[in-house]
């Protein structure tokens, strides 16, 4: 991968409210993972990264006029229930993408 492989998305005002809504939405039906002890602040942090991220690909498919379904556009559950495995479905196939953007907390390894 080169530099100018790198895409850079927008993040405006638009995704950086729907993200924090949302984030604030998700966090009290959201279990710490077991193999990740997080605190409070850490585990909403966690949120907001990975629904900032997926916002942000989402804005940028849309903005290509690439047909996006959002599933925190289409739930009916108020944030209650597990995500069913995926983040957004992408195309006119409906390719089922989830986005993997945050960090282990406390220094963890990941290898």
């Amino acid at each position: 991968m080169k530099m100018q492989d790198i895409i850079v998305l927008p993040v405006d005002d638009g995704i950086i409210n729907k993200t924090v809504n949302n984030a604030i939405k998700k966090y009290d039906y959201t279990i710490n993972n077991l193999s990740y002890s997080r605190t409070p602040v850490e585990q909403l942090d966690n949120i907001y990264m990975g629904d900032l991220a997926k916002n942000a690909l989402v804005a940028y498919f849309r903005n290509q006029r690439i047909v996006v379904e959002d599933y925190d556009e289409i739930r009916t559950d108020n944030f209650q229930d597990h995500d069913p495995g995926w983040d957004f479905k992408l195309g006119k196939h409906k390719l089922r993408c989830e986005v993997k953007s945050s960090i282990p907390p406390n220094n963890v390894d990941t290898n």
